[in-house]
């Protein structure tokens, strides 16, 4: 080892160490984000239930006498208005997502026909996570100020909202995330080994002249 070119080693670049440490809080985020998006998938969910259960029983109970079991059991299932709200809202949800690699799509928002119907039902594209680049998620104005800023905290001010009746922060999936951070994981983790590449002071050795060298001592 070249002892003067190894006083200089450093074996993990402080550049790259900084943005596997940004693009790790990136990934973070954006899981975070993710889980709370399957939590209101299953909130919506029960709302929904709830909406067609009761909505089930008020028409089993059309045309029954005033004290029957059917008319007892539509009252004691009947929605909410604030629930039936909830429901009214996401079902008619523009949803918003990123084109595909191939720019298919009719419109600008790409709602993809090749696409469960349970998302779309749901208002939430879960799976764009996991195969897009990028995501949309539909904020109330409330929480769009808060989001947004926490957003571009971690993304260095790239977070975006649309304006309209839609609410839309434009987000990294999961997928886009993880690609990154694994990437600039390869390269700081390789470093060390190139450092100490570098390091060695290479010396070529000719097997034949040391052969003879051996013969003639």
């Amino acid at each position: 080892v070249d002892n003067t070119r190894n006083e200089n080693i450093i074996l993990m670049d402080e550049h790259t160490s900084l943005r596997l440490y940004e693009a790790s809080e990136v990934l973070f985020f954006v899981a975070e984000q993710c889980v709370s998006q399957m939590v209101e998938i299953r909130f919506r969910l029960t709302s929904i239930m709830k909406w067609i259960r009761g909505t089930a029983s008020q028409v089993k109970a059309r045309g029954t006498a005033a004290d029957s079991v059917q008319r007892d059991n539509a009252k004691k299932r009947r929605v909410p208005e604030h629930t039936l709200k909830t429901v009214a809202d996401f079902l008619s949800t523009t949803l918003k997502s990123e084109k595909g690699s191939d720019g298919g799509g009719d419109d600008e928002d790409d709602t993809l026909i090749k696409r469960g119907s349970s998302e779309c039902i749901m208002g939430i594209l879960f799976s764009d996570y996991f195969c897009k680049d990028k995501v949309y998620i539909d904020l109330p104005s409330a929480e769009l100020k808060s989001h947004n800023d926490n957003l571009n905290h971690y993304l260095g001010g790239s977070g975006n909202g649309s304006g309209g009746v839609n609410n839309y922060i434009e987000s990294p999936s999961i997928k886009a995330a993880l690609e990154i951070s694994t990437q600039i994981a390869r390269d700081l983790f390789d470093e060390p080994r190139v450092a100490m590449n570098n390091a060695v002071k290479q010396t070529n050795i000719v097997l034949e002249e040391c052969a003879k060298g051996s013969h003639q001592n």
